[in-house]
């Protein structure tokens, strides 16, 4: 069996309208080989379908009428598309690099593990294992290459042109 295809994840490892709270979380996940998504209150999603995640959601997030298709296709593919050897990107905002890794673990839930480092009742409970690069961190593309949803897939040509024009195409070393 061959290698599998390998697809870069974009993540937020929390809103940058809370910047403090973002380089806190962005650190513990830096120091823990983690890269997390919120929806705690979804419970653990891991085995779902994405229509019993919609249903959760309306029970758990009534406030966010609307949402729930969006963030429950998040969810799905959290667990059910990432795989070993992916690559991570860790944005700040819609404009910066914060970090990238590769996926060494798998997608699992565990409600407990950045509950020290997230305010009050929202630690995000979805998490894989990510070997994070020294290089290159908290770099500025000066304008918008990410969108805004906290998970979503990035286009294989579109991140080459990006490490090409910036200078760190040599930080993500393909298998194939």
């Amino acid at each position: 069996m061959g290698r599998h295809m390998i697809n870069i994840w974009v993540i937020s490892p929390f809103s940058h309208e809370y910047p403090e709270e973002w380089e806190r979380v962005l650190q513990f996940n830096l120091q823990y080989g983690i890269a997390s998504l919120g929806f705690r209150k979804l419970g653990d999603c891991s085995e779902l379908d994405v229509d019993t995640i919609i249903k959760r959601h309306y029970d758990a997030y009534p406030d966010w009428e609307g949402r729930e298709s969006g963030d429950a296709h998040q969810v799905a593919r959290f667990y059910s598309e990432i795989q070993l050897d992916d690559v991570v990107l860790a944005r700040r905002g819609t404009k910066v690099l914060a970090a990238i890794g590769t996926v060494n673990r798998m997608p699992y839930y565990d409600d407990q593990l950045t509950v020290s480092v997230f305010p009050d009742d929202i630690a995000y409970p979805n998490h894989i294992g990510v070997d994070w690069r020294d290089e290159p961190r908290n770099l500025d593309f000066g304008r918008q290459i990410f969108g805004y949803l906290p998970f979503c897939s990035m286009d294989r040509d579109r991140f080459d042109a990006i490490a090409d024009e910036f200078g760190f195409a040599e930080a993500v070393v393909w298998p194939d």
